[in-house]
């Protein structure tokens, strides 16, 4: 006996069991039919499912993404290759393990059934990270326990081992398995458990894990039209959840009962496999669906979040009772009409809000906590909120030194730092000791800070008055009198040659890092001494590749000094830097004003070089850099990593990023990239004025006023010339079989490896001199235009563009867009074979071929004389009215002689480094597009917004190698209208090659 599920993703059921036990079950929702999917505005509804339970006010003010803990999905699986899951399985990954309890049995707990998409729609609903579709919880780790099979079907058996595992492996993971989703359920509704539920032993073992179980309520409301749940939800060890619209009303298909706690469950987007949206090789689909299954895993993660914050404030013993308690506490109030009783609504805001504790510490001097030096020992406190900080103030009745230490379990981005009562700042720091010189009578302030995080911290404080400190600052030397100093002055990034032992002052210009860096060959010892104003010197002795290097974190306007190690008759190079700030795990990296050299390595990590000073980060420790390089001609040059890196440059702002960093760059000049390995991206962008681009095999030089970007080691470059300007491209091939295509709009050169394609330059110019048998296919206009061949070269011009090709083995001119155009054919003798046919005209010699197809009118000339062809009528073709002599062409009754004249000279617009030809032979026949089209999809793909547009494009796309299958197949060409667009240009392409 079995409930009917609604097979489609818009009204969702839970998964069913059979009341009878170890029965085949039915996979709900199945992905292949669909026929009345309607488009959901994706953000609109997950915005609104958010700002319903206050969760984006709980992420503004708090910031809390349940990091730390685990959940554990008993469903269809979990496509764990999602961008929005992690993109991996296991240990270091999002889903960091599971098990496929079906007939399987085995360790891969993929969602891959042809009935499935459930278990990755809850768990994106739980976890997804997507910036714009994200989970409730973006940050918790996932397990994946299958119990649905290919078909569909599980049995219960399958789920209690499923909660069996749970309680096993509870701790075997870095984070704890905290909770788990069911989205499943039976053929019942009552508010008590059914005489054969066989889940309850697991289901108290969990409660007694302190592990939350939620469940999804059921969604046959409308079979029953009273109060009660489906199973497991009755059970008094899960918390049961029914599903809201919109509106905050329950929904009309969700079960009710007075235990449950009702959460978004209406239209819910999240993320799915790959296959549901047709498998289009890219693993970022997102689709609405709607059931008490959505709700359910929004409760999940809801229940998450509460946890994390009753552990910030030190709650213990956490378990479903004071977890669903606390959600009932703060829920709202909504009166079902049909049961006549009211039930709870989660409000995550009320829930998270009344956990975090009150911030009872002002945020300026004026309202400031005091305390006393003397009698205080350590400061307790709270960073309440994101944009939280905590001032105390105090004054020292003697001079001395104040140790300050700061810890905190959930501050890793804890900042402090002492100003004196006017602001002036006098020293910062970290989760680290620090020592301080303080003043008697001088009222200081200490601030307490993180970025981006809340929680609570301790500042472990010891004074000790100048009568036993020795005033000396812990026995460093102490600082040079201010005539023994050379005084730089403000200093943002400088470099020279000095004598060793010198003693300097310099200003730090910024907030920030401050590297102070001493290179010394002739004598590689001694100490490099920094001390900050009123703080305790800080030395490196540690000598490598004969270099000393201080790094410290500084305020702007902060006095350094600085000793050199050695004496006078030694010499060495200091270079100072104040161009970097790091905040949490973003790094920004000012330039000065002159021209800076710059250098970011993706290859392991991250490497940021300034000048000669080299930072080094950590895999994963920056996921954020800014680099504005200010004025100057400032040249950066990044080293991609081996994953596959998106570069976007142009003469505004460019970005770089992969899975694991962003780089955002403005007013940098020049930008050069070289590839790493993966599959990397390259678009670039010209200027407003004249441009010019020069593109080979795995490379490309974008040249203007003003800027230059150079990329280097890729394999796919896409160049657009959108701004104003007459811009030329320059197309080389390779040393093996290329592929050139022009159109009016864009061109490419392809080959073994490699796919370079332009768009807007008014003149493309394309050389096949490397070697190998190339072709190149040149196409019309909606306007009048003219191609031109002779020998080894040949162009196509219309209105606004022209593209001049050389020493292409093969050459097919194709006229089919429309207009009234001429093709000029010049053959040099004896040696000449000419062919025609009902709508082509195709001579060739030793070396080459040249063809003209679909031109209303052609002329022939052989050794610069008239030549002659026997007629032959070309289907639709009509008279090209030149001003030539001999302007006969190709009409209704024949080939004509046509003459030499202003319609038949062929005049050379190339650049003046022509070389010769590499001689090949090439018998092929035109390339011929298979113009294939196929149904649309089922589903709104969407993330897929031009999968169902013409796509002129196809005929140039086509040519790359491995394509021709997936394009035929997924594209459709019904006309050669062109897209001007060029974000939609950008689209199509960014969709197309990640399936390759």
């Amino acid at each position: 006996m079995f409930e009917a599920c609604e097979r489609r993703l818009v009204l969702s059921a839970q998964l069913m069991f059979d009341v009878l036990g170890d029965q085949a079950l039915e996979l709900h929702g199945g992905v292949s039919i669909a026929p009345h999917i309607e488009p959901i505005p994706i953000a609109s509804h997950l915005q609104e499912a958010h700002a319903a339970t206050g969760w984006d006010t709980v992420q503004q003010q708090f910031g809390l993404t349940g990091k730390g803990q685990t959940v554990a999905v008993i469903d269809s699986g979990i496509a764990w290759d999602h961008v929005a899951l992690g993109q991996g399985f296991g240990s270091g990954y999002r889903v960091v393990g599971g098990w496929d309890f079906t007939e399987e049995n085995d360790a891969n707990p993929y969602d891959d059934g042809p009935m499935g998409f459930h278990g990755t729609h809850v768990a994106g609903i739980i976890g997804s990270d997507d910036p714009n579709h994200s989970g409730v919880a973006p940050d918790v780790d996932l397990v994946a326990l299958r119990v649905f099979n290919d078909a569909g079907q599980g049995q219960l058996s399958w789920v209690e081992r499923a909660l069996q595992w749970v309680h096993d492996n509870r701790n075997s993971f870095e984070n704890p398995i905290t909770t788990v989703n069911l989205s499943l359920g039976t053929v019942w509704n009552s508010n008590v458990v059914p005489a054969w539920a066989t889940l309850e032993d697991e289901f108290q073992a969990l409660f007694g894990d302190g592990i939350v179980v939620t469940a999804s309520a059921g969604n046959s409301f409308q079979d029953y039209l009273s109060p009660g749940v489906s199973y497991p939800a009755a059970s008094p060890y899960v918390l049961p959840v029914a599903s809201v619209d919109d509106d905050g009303r329950l929904s009309d298909f969700s079960q009710r009962d007075n235990q449950i706690i009702a959460a978004p469950g209406r239209n819910i987007v999240s993320t799915v496999p790959d296959y549901v949206l047709g498998r289009d090789g890219k693993i970022d689909d997102f689709a609405a669906a709607s059931g008490t299954s959505m709700a359910a895993p929004y409760m999940a993660g809801a229940s998450v979040l509460v946890r994390q914050a009753m552990e910030m404030i030190g709650d213990t013993g956490i378990n479903l009772t004071s977890i669903a308690g606390h959600l009932r506490d703060t829920a709202d109030s909504i009166y079902d009409a049909v049961t006549g009783q009211t039930y709870d609504r989660l409000n995550l805001e009320r829930a998270i809000d009344t956990l975090i504790p009150r911030d009872n510490v002002g945020d300026t001097f004026q309202s400031s906590a005091q305390f006393d030096l003397a009698t205080s020992h350590g400061l307790d406190g709270w960073v309440n909120t994101l944009g939280d900080r905590d001032v105390y103030h105090f004054t020292p009745a003697s001079n001395g030194s104040l140790h300050i230490d700061a810890d905190s379990s959930w501050l890793d981005t804890l900042q402090w730092s002492l100003q004196s009562s006017s602001g002036q700042a006098i020293a910062s720091g970290q989760l680290d000791a620090a020592d301080v010189n303080l003043v008697a009578g001088q009222t200081y302030q200490l601030i307490v800070s993180a970025d981006h995080q809340i929680g609570s911290f301790h500042l472990a404080l010891g004074y000790v008055p100048q009568s036993t400190s020795g005033g000396s600052g812990g026995g460093e030397s102490a600082l040079p009198p201010v005539g023994d100093v050379t005084n730089l002055g403000e200093v943002d990034y400088w470099k020279q040659s000095l004598d060793a032992g010198n003693s300097l002052r310099v200003q730090a210009s910024q907030d920030g890092i401050f590297s102070v860096q001493w290179t010394n060959h002739d004598a590689p010892s001694g100490s490099l001494a920094v001390t900050r104003a009123g703080a305790m010197a800080l030395r490196d002795s540690t000598w490598e590749s004969e270099t000393l290097r201080i790094d410290l974190d500084v305020t702007a306007g902060q006095w350094l000094d600085i000793q050199l190690p050695g004496s006078a008759a030694d010499h060495g190079v200091l270079t100072l830097a104040n161009v970097l700030t790091q905040s949490g795990s973003s790094l920004s990296l000012h330039g000065t004003q002159a021209s800076d050299q710059i250098g970011v390595d993706l290859s392991n990590g991250l490497k940021v070089r300034f000048g000669d000073i080299e930072y080094a980060y950590p895999t994963g420790t920056i996921q954020q850099l800014t680099i504005d390089a200010h004025i100057g001609n400032d040249e950066l040059t990044v080293v991609g990593s081996a994953q596959s890196d998106k570069v976007d440059l142009r003469t505004t702002n460019s970005t770089i990023e992969n899975g694991q960093i962003h780089i955002a760059i403005a007013s940098t000049e020049q930008i050069n990239f070289n590839g790493g390995g993966g599959a990397d991206r390259i678009y670039l962008y010209d200027s407003d004025g004249d441009d010019t681009l020069t593109a080979r095999p795995h490379s490309a030089e974008l040249v203007g006023a003003g800027f230059r970007f150079a990329v280097e080691q890729v394999d796919r470059i896409y160049i657009h010339a959108t701004g104003n300007g007459q811009d030329y491209a320059y197309l080389y091939d390779s040393v093996g079989d290329d592929r050139l295509s022009i159109r009016p709009q864009f061109s490419s050169m392809s080959g073994n490896g490699y796919f370079n394609y332009v768009s807007g330059f008014e003149r493309v110019y394309a050389y096949a001199n490397a070697g190998g048998n190339d072709v190149a296919d040149l196409y019309d206009s909606v306007g009048n235009d003219r191609f031109t061949t002779s020998g080894a070269t040949a162009s196509i011009v219309g209105p606004g563009f022209s593209s001049f090709t050389r020493s292409f083995e093969q050459v097919n001119a194709h006229a089919s867009s429309g207009g009234q155009d001429l093709a000029t054919l010049y053959g040099s003798g004896a040696q000449t074979q000419w062919q025609q046919g009902s709508d082509f005209i195709r001579f060739s010699e030793p070396g080459f071929t040249r063809e003209a197809r679909g031109f209303q009118s052609v002329d022939t000339f052989v050794d610069g004389q008239a030549h002659s062809l026997a007629s032959e009528s070309m289907n639709g073709a009509v008279e090209w009215k030149s001003g030539g002599v001999g302007s006969g062409g190709v009409g209704s009754g024949g080939v004509g002689s046509g003459g030499v004249g202003s319609g038949g000279a062929f005049l050379a617009d190339s650049p003046s480094h022509w070389v010769s030809p590499s001689i090949g032979t090439s018998t092929d026949e035109p390339h011929q597009l298979d113009h294939r089209a196929v149904q649309p999809s089922e589903f709104e793909p969407f993330h897929s917004p031009l999968a169902r547009q013409t796509l002129p494009e196809l005929q140039v796309l086509r040519e790359t190698r491995h394509m021709s299958d997936w394009l035929s197949e997924r594209l459709r060409l019904t006309d050669e209208t062109l897209l001007v667009d060029p974000d939609s240009e950008f689209a199509l392409l960014d969709e197309i090659f990640s399936k390759r």
